[in-house]
């Protein structure tokens, strides 16, 4: 079946200037045509939706996201079967709310049992709807090391070149490692160096084997520096980013996924979400130096991705992904770029730009419909009119 969309703005996701008055064509789950509205002709049959007062984006994606992530399921013996469980079905509920957003595409980057791969099973088999899913499944830490309680714990070369191993087996998308500390766990500092050079060199290699992209949990320039020696594709939040780390992930052509938000609401809201006072010094006393690490990055041009590391906190997942945008525009980022960083570069990241992250012919016709311009208000993007998902209409206001 074919379907014609006449807006009163089409943008791409590619960065070039939107199409005024402009048309969709989409046959069956793919774009046939995008351009001026009136050059489009449309069959016979040809269903008309008619957006002539609303704007058009491709489906949103978010980089780093924890979909069945909760913070009171943790313990010393990981997951009970009754927590696993209702770590699913926070899952499923998270999906939903990704599809309200016009959020069609996640990367989930740390689940703590195997749920992750179930949930993928069931979106991509239809059973729920809910965003294409890419998964890490466990990341890859030091024993104690960030955020140990979810990850898959291996010290030196060959132990970590094994949990890689295992996580593949499951059927992982990707693989992450924990790097370095971070702002969120008791007992650590942002500064700390969890991972060596000759254990991510390993776990890299053997990802690399499957032709598996590798991200990592970064918190200090250190961590970001052996990043890149070692292969690693994405730096993950990269909080405090010298000059140094900076020109090494631009000449290496790294993606950067800032996840502002994350540690902007724990520094601003913490009290009010029920943050531990450890929590909240450490996300304060970084807030500054990760603001500059994205603003830097953006004046030097290295490959900005969108994530949220949404766990908890007042913006629901999906809808937290435009929070991200707004607070990048915030910072200084041209709204049109903090579209492209949400889906053109996104889809880089995730390498899976042939297919997805731009309104162009031949990409599966993933898009989002909203009231009003996004362009002048980043805002717009909750208005959400119609989200269409491969061609198929998944929500509609």
């Amino acid at each position: 079946m074919n379907v014609l969309i006449n807006a009163g703005k089409v943008v791409k996701g590619t960065g070039v200037d939107p199409i005024e008055k402009g048309a969709i064509l989409i046959s069956d789950n793919k774009i046939a045509e995008v351009g001026q509205q009136g050059d489009i002709k449309a069959e016979n049959g040809t269903e008309i939706l008619d957006a002539r007062d609303k704007t058009v984006v491709p489906g949103l994606i978010d980089c780093h996201v924890h979909l069945c992530h909760t913070y009171q399921t943790w313990t010393h013996s990981k997951y009970m079967a009754q927590e696993i469980t209702s770590s699913v079905l926070l899952g499923v509920s998270n999906a939903e709310q990704c599809i309200k957003s016009g959020v069609l595409t996640v990367r989930d980057l740390g689940c703590g049992h195997t749920g992750i791969f179930q949930l993928r099973s069931a979106i991509n088999s239809g059973q729920i709807v809910g965003p294409r899913l890419l998964v890490c499944g466990q990341p890859i830490a030091m024993t104690g090391g960030h955020w140990w309680q979810m990850s898959q714990e291996a010290d030196g070369p060959s132990e970590v070149r094994k949990a890689v191993r295992d996580q593949l087996r499951w059927g992982a998308d990707c693989i992450k490692f924990m790097v370095t500390g971070g702002a969120g766990l008791q007992y650590e500092e942002i500064t700390e160096v969890q991972l060596n050079l000759d254990e991510l060199t390993a776990g890299v290699e053997e990802a690399k084997k499957k032709n598996k992209p590798v991200c990592a949990h970064v918190g200090n320039p250190e961590g970001a520096l052996v990043c890149v020696e070692a292969g690693v594709d994405s730096i993950e939040h990269g909080t405090i980013l010298s000059e140094k780390a900076l020109d090494a992930m631009k000449r290496a052509g790294s993606f950067y996924v800032p996840t502002l938000l994350c540690y902007w609401e724990i520094a601003t809201k913490g009290k009010e979400l029920g943050a531990r006072e450890d929590n909240i010094r450490k996300a304060r006393a970084i807030i500054d130096s990760h603001r500059e690490a994205f603003q830097r990055a953006y004046r030097m041009g290295i490959n900005i991705a969108t994530g949220t590391d949404r766990v908890w906190g007042k913006i629901f997942v999906g809808e937290s992904l435009i929070s991200e945008m707004e607070l990048m525009v915030k910072y200084g980022m041209a709204p049109m770029d903090a579209i492209k960083a949400a889906t053109y570069t996104s889809a880089c990241n995730l390498g899976i730009e042939k297919f997805a992250g731009t309104l162009e012919r031949g990409k599966l016709a993933d898009l989002v419909i909203v009231e009003g311009d996004p362009l002048e208000n980043m805002s717009n993007l909750r208005r959400v009119y119609r989200v269409m998902k491969e061609g198929k209409i998944v929500y509609e206001a």
